[in-house]
């Protein structure tokens, strides 16, 4: 039960950050860009995953979060800004457990193109042992080709160079299209295509 309690508590405060960062990015009284603190919107934050959890809608999202504003911000939303958010909101739990099951297959791909490697001394610095090492749990994250063509699209991290994936590079794998890359952390929250590969080892080669 300990155990049990333990995740359930660590995919709370999980999905509690998710939300925290969707809310400040919203920023519905401009709070954040006056330079508050990350936590000034933990009430709201709470309150949405209260909502999420116990299945919401569209429409009770939108009431809530106008009411909840006025009520502690004494402050008016449009109803349209409002409803977008709550759709973006929405949107994001309802793909968060299709997230779960994709980044399992991810895994097992990663798995599987490891193995193909073979035994190896040096792919920039990683042998065939310490590779293992580097691998992470999949992070699906938003990925800028940085081609002046293609809108950024989302690829998983599957391999970081540093433990924080904000620093040096990490290797993406794009599910859909079988393809990997090397990416770079930008300040905006999202990555950058360094390096597009077909293969995890063009892309250990590229980094």
């Amino acid at each position: 039960m300990k155990d049990k309690n333990k995740r359930r508590l660590t995919v709370y405060l999980g999905d509690s950050d998710s939300v925290r960062t969707l809310v400040n990015d919203w920023d519905p009284v401009g709070l954040i860009e006056c330079g508050a603190p990350e936590d000034e919107y933990d009430g709201l934050v709470a309150r949405l995953l209260s909502l999420l959890y116990r299945t919401t809608t569209v429409e009770e999202l939108t009431c809530f979060l106008i009411d909840h504003v006025a009520q502690h911000f004494a402050y008016d939303l449009p109803v349209v800004k409002v409803r977008d958010f709550s759709s973006r909101l929405l949107i994001w739990f309802g793909t968060k457990s299709l997230w779960k099951n994709e980044s399992r297959l991810v895994k097992v791909l990663v798995t599987k193109a490891v193995s193909e490697l073979g035994n190896f001394e040096n792919y920039h610095g990683f042998t065939s042992q310490s590779i293992h090492e580097a691998l992470v749990e999949p992070t699906k994250v938003l990925v800028d080709p940085d081609d002046l063509e293609n809108e950024p699209y989302y690829m998983w991290i599957v391999l970081q160079e540093k433990k924080d994936p904000k620093q040096g590079y990490v290797i993406v794998y794009d599910i859909e299209c079988d393809d990997w890359g090397v990416a770079e952390y930008l300040p905006k929250g999202q990555y950058a295509l360094v390096i597009w590969a077909e293969t995890l080892a063009d892309a250990l080669e590229g980094m």
